[in-house]
């Protein structure tokens, strides 16, 4: 039988100062505002909704090379049969192309449509506005202080702004 979790007390582990939080009080105290924000971006795009896997992918085909479908896959962590079905969405939406590579027609290679890159465009200007916003509900110093955490958070998502959104080369064919 395992054990009742203990009821966490948000608004005393925030009252700490940073440097006396542990690894897993931090962990703890980031994964709520984390899901949350990433909820309400996801709801509140008016433009028909994009699962978080589709304008990913539509973000690395952006810089108009194609991919293949196995390293889209890897770049996400998903397996390739999931992949397929994210690619197979983006095509009935019109949003990607598949075409047979020129050097091998079993390999399926997928390509960013010009209604993708609008729809991309869309949905990326309205997260944008929406977070906007929501920083300019904090003071000066708040910002200041999400600002600085900007690097940490990259690298806390394993993503690199020097590269993003291409893949990283372990990933390309």
């Amino acid at each position: 039988m395992s054990a009742i979790p203990k009821l966490i007390r948000f608004g005393r582990l925030l009252a700490k100062a940073p440097a006396e939080l542990t690894l897993h009080e931090t962990a703890q105290a980031l994964r709520i505002p984390v899901t949350t924000i990433g909820d309400w971006l996801r709801a509140g795009t008016r433009t028909q909704a994009l699962a978080p896997a589709q304008a990913k992918v539509l973000s690395q085909l952006s810089l108009g090379d194609s991919l293949t479908v196995s390293a889209l896959a890897q770049a996400q962590d998903i397996a390739t049969s999931s992949m397929t079905e994210v690619v197979a969405r983006l095509v009935s939406a019109g949003l990607v192309t598949k075409t047979a590579a020129p050097e091998d027609r079993r390999v399926v290679r997928v390509s960013i449509t010009r209604q993708g890159r609008q729809r991309l465009a869309q949905a990326l200007e309205e997260r944008t506005a929406m977070l906007e916003k929501r920083l300019a509900d904090l003071s000066a110093d708040e910002r200041e202080k999400v600002a600085a955490a900007l690097p940490a958070l990259w690298k806390l998502a394993e993503l690199s702004p020097d590269i993003w959104p291409r893949l990283p080369e372990r990933y390309r064919d």
